[in-house]
């Protein structure tokens, strides 16, 4: 019998408001389309992916998922443009996609040509989870040994430098919200 664990973090938060998040988000985008259609192009969630589907793609890939985004891909398992022009990856992606393929090149240029940002760490410890190397050099990783805050662990969003930081991947998907509303207080404007 194979160990679970293996394959996952248990460390999930186990949050309730995934569907509330991912609700929001959709109409918040429904809305930047409406007004700016030229700004983004207007997308939806996949279907989330059944936790056997998980178990199985993490362990033919040989890496654990972290808690939180776990609970974000039984919900929604991949997105194109999840933010901007980055897309959240679906959990078969993950370690075998070209997209993925092509991401995690970008990201082993980002850890040997300078100095790693203070605090990030090693090339090894990183998974990319969100990207899309053919129209943006933006990648969102996970820390899949960092520090465990309410249930999950660091999440960096990363353009040539990282640009921020976020305790984990419930933190990253209500950043990701408030910059929508950011963006359509900017065309209300």
């Amino acid at each position: 019998m194979t160990d679970m664990r293996a394959e996952h973090d248990d460390s999930g938060g186990n949050f309730t408001d995934w569907p509330e998040l991912i609700g929001e988000s959709v109409l918040l985008r429904q809305r930047l389309h409406e007004l700016d259609p030229a700004a983004q192009p207007y997308t939806v969630p996949r279907v989330g992916a059944p936790p056997a589907q998980l178990d199985t793609v993490a362990q033919n890939a040989g890496f654990r998922l972290d808690g939180l985004h776990r609970e974000l891909l039984t919900y929604a398992n991949g997105w194109n443009y999840f933010f901007n022009f980055a897309h959240l990856l679906a959990a078969e992606e993950l370690g075998a996609s070209a997209q993925w393929l092509a991401a995690s090149e970008l990201l082993d240029i980002f850890y040997a040509e300078g100095p790693v940002p203070e605090g990030m760490p090693p090339r090894a410890d990183v998974l990319c989870f969100c990207a899309n190397p053919a129209e943006t050099e933006d990648l969102f990783v996970l820390w899949q040994t960092g520090p465990v805050t309410d249930g999950g662990r660091p999440v960096s969003w990363l353009a040539g430098e990282e640009i921020q930081r976020f305790p984990n991947m419930h933190e990253f998907m209500l950043s990701i919200n408030e910059y929508l509303r950011r963006d359509l207080a900017k065309l209300h404007a």
